[in-house]
């Protein structure tokens, strides 16, 4: 059957579902796209960078089988084709085709089997079954030539050789398949298609699939973020066909589904290494971050949703205080890679943020140096590119920004130092914010001494987000100190912004203990 057919088949009927199971070949997955993309007969069709990439991407995850829901309704794509492509001369069909991915061989006598079984009374059997070796799904529209809609894929692990991959900003998405509640952990990507969303609405769309689901919300669509893109500042014209978003448009958007935006500038930063510090508070906070860069003329905006690294790189970095220079290592930038959601390739694509060589003018002065990005394409070509800048859709009640918080450690660091000279240590840092509640249920996998634990949980009082400096002596944590994050950090805010400390060392404890009584801490 011809898919000019199948669309025929379907227009002004109520419509059929069919489930069809697939061997996992790249030439089969593609064929699967051309067919569910390609509602006309499109005989010149050939398959983009984004679905070549995630024909890649399969073969990474290790999938053995697809299957194939040939009618499924996708509420993002929905709301597109009633506004926008419902009104064009050639109209699509509002429904799409949902791939399933499997690392394990599906025919269609085992799924039948598995409901049998299931509807026999063993659902929850069946279910963990089914679970284990579950990938995730692509969702393909009826667009030729931007074929790929909303997809959540498990992240790959660590390879051989890896010292870390870290995707905290990953979630869990439940998904119904065939009467089965199944899960995959990841963050949802799709292809801009140049009409109702660009790479900046596509950017922004990936980080607030995490931020709002957080935050007990339902996640947007690309039409709403670029109508709230678009409803008070409009200085490029028509919003549709979408030509991309300018800065002050992304900060309205995101503005408008309640995340305020940090933005952290390149060119402003004191340093690159700064930069780099920054976005890796946010990312281990579990906030995507939506990074610009410069190609060319033009600008472009990915999603920034991990991070890793495969050989030790902490080393000592000097900080000044007066007229004394200490050194600590910061274990916020230990890391020398970062993996992004970027609609011209995929998701989880691997790239590196490299700083530059300074350069000389003609008045013999030095440049700051340059950050620049490298992103790697699946044939082995680096693309590299100037950064500009970095957006972080910040809960609204998370005032406290993460320079503040670092700062703040800064100026705690210097104290530290002198008081544990004695014990001849490397102090290290760690930032990051973290959920109140979930810092609390983190207690009981510490080193935290049980006996203290009741007392601290009952009488600590913590914003809905805290802040949490994590200190290290020779690369292990021996305390933890707390922070308020509702407010701004005044002059005195270790009298007021400073909410608990927690002892991670026995050995340390009089210390920490002394720490949490000058302060006048919650101690545990």
């Amino acid at each position: 059957m011809s898919t000019n057919t199948l669309a025929k088949n379907q227009f002004g009927k109520r419509p059929n579902n069919w489930i069809e199971c697939e061997p996992f070949l790249k030439e089969t997955f593609i064929d699967i796209v051309q067919k569910a993309s390609s509602f006309l007969d499109e005989h010149s069709w050939e398959a983009n960078p984004q679905v070549q990439y995630l024909s890649h991407y399969l073969t990474s995850l290790k999938a053995k089988s697809l299957v194939v829901e040939y009618h499924y309704i996708d509420r993002h794509f929905m709301e597109e084709a009633s506004l926008y492509y419902s009104k064009s001369l050639i109209p699509r069909p509002n429904w799409t085709t949902r791939v399933h991915v499997f690392s394990d061989l599906m025919d269609e006598e085992r799924i039948d089997e598995a409901m049998r079984t299931a509807a026999s009374g063993y659902i929850a059997k069946v279910t963990e079954e089914l679970q284990q070796s579950y990938c995730g799904y692509i969702v393909i529209r009826p667009l030729p030539s931007a074929p790929i809609g909303r997809t959540v894929l498990k992240h790959l692990k660590c390879r051989e050789g890896d010292k870390k991959r870290e995707f905290l900003t990953c979630q869990a998405y439940t998904i119904h398949f065939l009467g089965f509640e199944l899960t995959v952990h990841g963050i949802a990507f799709q292809q801009q298609d140049r009409a109702v969303a660009a790479c900046a609405t596509t950017a922004i769309w990936s980080s607030l699939q995490r931020v709002t689901r957080r935050e007990g919300a339902r996640s947007p669509t690309s039409w709403e973020i670029t109508e709230a893109a678009v409803r008070h500042y409009l200085p490029r014209g028509r919003p549709y066909p979408s030509s991309g978003l300018t800065i002050e448009q992304m900060c309205e958007a995101l503005r408008a589904f309640g995340f305020a935006p940090d933005l952290l500038v390149a060119e402003e930063s004191s340093s690159p290494n700064e930069f780099l510090l920054l976005m890796d508070i946010y990312l281990r906070s579990g906030i995507p971050i939506i990074l610009t860069f410069r190609t060319g003329e033009w600008g472009h905006a990915v999603t920034v949703v991990g991070y890793g690294t495969s050989h030790k790189i902490s080393t000592p970095y000097e900080i000044s205080s007066g007229e004394k220079t200490y050194k600590i290592v910061l274990h916020n930038l230990d890391y020398d890679r970062i993996y992004i959601h970027d609609d011209r390739l995929g998701p989880y694509a691997r790239s590196t943020l490299n700083i530059g060589k300074q350069s000389l003018t003609d008045n013999e002065t030095s440049s700051p140096p340059q950050l620049a990005i490298n992103i790697e394409w699946p044939n082995g070509q680096m693309e590299e590119h100037s950064v500009y800048l970095a957006a972080v859709p910040v809960y609204p009640k998370l005032r406290t920004s993460a320079k503040e918080l670092f700062e703040t450690a800064m100026e705690l660091f210097p104290y530290l130092t002198e008081a544990l000279s004695d014990l001849n240590q490397e102090l290290g840092l760690l930032v990051y914010f973290e959920r109140s509640g979930e810092y609390q249920a983190s207690l009981y996998g510490k080193t935290v001494n049980p006996s203290r634990v009741p007392q601290f949980q009952k009488t600590i009082a913590l914003s809905r987000y805290v802040g949490v400096h994590r200190w290290y002596l020779d690369g292990m944590p021996f305390m933890e100190t707390l922070w308020d994050t509702t407010d701004t950090m005044r002059e005195n805010r270790y009298g007021e912004n400073l909410l608990g400390v927690t002892c991670l060392k026995p050995s340390l404890q009089t210390f920490v203990d002394g720490l949490a009584s000058r302060y006048n801490a919650v101690l545990g």
